[in-house]
């Protein structure tokens, strides 16, 4: 019992020894991996280096042996290499006597045979298996340091050569993409010419008008309608230079500037909705571009970067987006004030750190949407789907949750949703205790006002 008692303590400390050495054997090879792929053509020209400094090393180290052998012979020995002791032939004498000794010694009824024979068959094994192999070792010694360092270098000159055809790869990618930018400059050309014929197209309309005010709107031809929907088609995304970098995903600022271009025309909503039928403007680069009072109901804009642009004043003027395509849109930190998003299709958008103070939203698909640290305030968001959306650090004062799905929402909190103005119908997280919230905040889940008339209340003060 003592032994056992004086083992199990032994065994459990050995246990975050092990723990521990794992986890730094891990650390460091992680470390490692990662060091030699940001810096690996350093390491292997400081490598090739070494090895080129350690192969000429041993063979200076050779030469000088050879050259000064009898000098060598005489610190060792005191006298030169021809009188010196010959230390394998010494070591074989005694060898030799000792295997005699041992076969002299056996007792006579363990080995009848030829003593003499198993002495020299051992003699011979001796000569062959130690001192045969002593007397080489040097030589072996010295051509395996020459073959590990040929092997290694072989295999560093390798992996610099497969890092060298991925980089002059790569370059071959960046080449063609500034290819492709440049093709893009001819149909940036051929834009041009098409809305030359837009504003003849207008201009003849305003010669039959007896009454043209700024606000006055005009329709556009089918022909000039295809045309503009075809160019949409062949301005494709691709990676450019931004800087002194290549983007990271591909998008087409061609797209951005025929949106914008549309926007700023004076067309009726009618030739829009039909320029959006059947153009697209998915992937389109819209950063920080102002598209305050655009009408853009339908718009393809899946994949967009909208990042920084200004879609504001949706109520005063004429900004909706209801019923425009944006998945996977990126609108972090965009300016979607008033904004009408109602019909909107904003599943996995980014619209991290978005103002969308004062917007309306009902019926809009936000699953799995990022809403991080935006502004939500005063937000309508009548029978909206944020099932899976990252909500973390959202301000949601004032905002109507009427029948919003919030099922599965991400880092939604108690304290952000009592500062709501609804939550009638509201679908809340499992992690907000809905019963308790009823008896603290009754209000919220009163059915005051319909979410059409709310909309229209929200429609008249943006208005004011």
């Amino acid at each position: 019992m003592a032994t056992e008692n004086t083992h199990k303590p032994i065994k459990k400390s050995l246990i975050p020894i092990i723990i521990a050495s794992g986890s730094i054997g891990i650390l460091l090879g992680v470390v490692g991996v990662w060091t030699y792929k940001q810096y690996s053509g350093q390491i292997t020209n400081i490598v090739l280096f070494l090895l080129l400094a350690l192969f000429v090393f041993a063979l200076l180290t050779f030469v000088l042996f050879w050259m000064l052998k009898n000098y060598l012979t005489r610190l060792a020995f005191g006298s030169n290499s021809a009188d010196a002791p010959d230390l394998i032939a010494e070591g074989q004498k005694f060898s030799k006597a000792i295997i005699n000794y041992l076969i002299d010694n056996l007792p006579q009824n363990v080995y009848q045979g030829d003593r003499g024979l198993a002495k020299n068959l051992a003699h011979t094994l001796s000569n062959l298996l130690i001192w045969g192999r002593l007397r080489n070792w040097w030589w072996n010694w010295l051509m395996s340091i020459f073959v590990a360092i040929g092997g290694l270098a072989g295999t560093l000159l390798l992996v610099n050569q497969n890092e060298l055809l991925q980089n002059q790869n790569q370059l071959i990618k960046n080449q063609m993409s500034l290819e492709e930018a440049s093709r893009r400059g001819s149909l940036v050309v051929l834009m041009s010419n098409i809305f030359d014929k837009v504003d003849r197209e207008i201009e003849r309309q305003r010669d039959t008008m007896k009454v043209v005010t700024d606000s006055t709107k005009f329709k556009l031809s089918q022909s000039l309608i295809g045309q503009i929907a075809a160019l949409s088609q062949a301005f494709k995304p691709y990676r450019f230079m931004e800087g002194d970098t290549l983007i990271g995903r591909a998008l087409s600022p061609e797209r951005g500037q025929l949106l914008v271009t549309i926007t700023r025309l004076p067309l009726d909503t009618g030739a829009i909705r039909k320029i959006y039928e059947q153009s697209t403007f998915e992937a389109a680069d819209l950063m920080g571009a102002n598209l305050s009072g655009a009408f853009l109901s339908g718009a393809n804009l899946s994949g967009a970067n909208l990042s920084g642009a200004s879609l504001n004043g949706a109520f005063l003027s004429r900004t909706s987006l209801s019923g425009a395509f944006l998945k996977r849109a990126n609108l972090w930190n965009a300016d979607l004030k008033n904004a009408n998003l109602g019909g909107a299709f904003l599943s996995t958008a980014d619209l991290t750190r978005a103002n969308l103070s004062g917007a309306t939203l009902n019926r809009a698909n936000l699953i799995k949407a990022f809403l991080d640290g935006a502004n939500l305030s005063e937000v309508i968001f009548g029978e909206t789907n944020l099932s899976g959306a990252s909500l973390r650090g959202v301000n949601l004062s004032g905002t109507s949750l009427r029948g919003v799905n919030l099922r599965k929402a991400l880092y939604l909190t108690k304290d952000q949703v009592i500062k709501a103005r609804s939550l009638f119908k509201c679908k809340l997280p499992k992690n907000i205790d809905v019963a308790k919230l009823k008896q603290e905040k009754p209000e919220l889940f009163v059915d005051d006002v319909s979410l059409e008339e709310l909309i229209k209340f929200h429609s008249r003060k943006a208005k004011k």
